[in-house]
């Protein structure tokens, strides 16, 4: 009976807290003029996570501790429909995100692989990361990775920039990595709510993004 009456509450504060972020974020579009691209990025990540993390804080704070003080012991209560509906969507949110973060980071894996299998390790000036040039058409520049970040640069970004260029690109990825953004990608795709399934939760995924 609790794991049902938790998964329900969580459904419902989620959809709930989901409309209050869709709102936020049309909102903050409205203004993004007014704002730093670094307030609006830290901004639209907190809006990300506002539904599961108001969720997360209604059960562990409000449900479970009244579950434990009022719900009667010794006795078996029948499951209402609309209850076992709520707690079998809060089920599907959680197991949504789950699969959502398991494709992502796969996908990851998969287009870093490809870009590595010709990679040369090489030393550039201004970083301290591991860094690898891949031979690709697309001018590629990016941090990969979480616990052990490397860079890897394409042949042609180092050969047609000039060493300024080289050092304001290198200065940029400094940025993403000191930012913890590639952690902030897989946090927003693995969040469970229902905004991952509206045009909001890509949205703000999309312009965080661009922020």
């Amino acid at each position: 009976m609790l794991l049902v009456v938790v998964l329900a509450a969580f459904a419902v504060a989620n959809v709930a807290m989901s409309g209050v972020a869709a709102v936020l974020w049309r909102a903050a579009r409205r203004d993004s003029d007014r704002l730093s691209p670094a307030v609006r990025a830290r901004g639209l990540f907190l809006v990300r996570l506002l539904p599961a993390a108001a969720s997360l804080v209604l059960v562990a704070g409000v449900v479970l501790p009244a579950f434990h003080a009022f719900e009667p012991r010794g006795h078996d209560e029948a499951i209402g429909a609309s209850l076992a509906a709520l707690s079998v969507f809060g089920a599907l949110l959680l197991a949504g995100a789950a699969v959502r973060g398991w494709l992502s980071a796969r996908a990851t894996r998969l287009l870093v692989r490809v870009w590595s299998a010709r990679a040369c390790p090489i030393a550039l000036a201004d970083t301290a990361l591991p860094t690898a040039r891949v031979d690709s058409a697309f001018p590629l520049v990016a941090v990969v990775g979480l616990l052990r970040p490397r860079l890897l640069v394409a042949r042609r970004v180092i050969e047609a920039c000039t060493p300024q260029e080289l050092d304001a690109i290198l200065a940029h990825e400094a940025g993403h990595l000191a930012a913890f953004d590639n952690l902030k990608r897989l946090i927003m795709r693995c969040v469970p709510d229902a905004l991952a399934f509206t045009p909001a939760g890509p949205g703000i995924e999309r312009d965080w993004a661009d922020a």
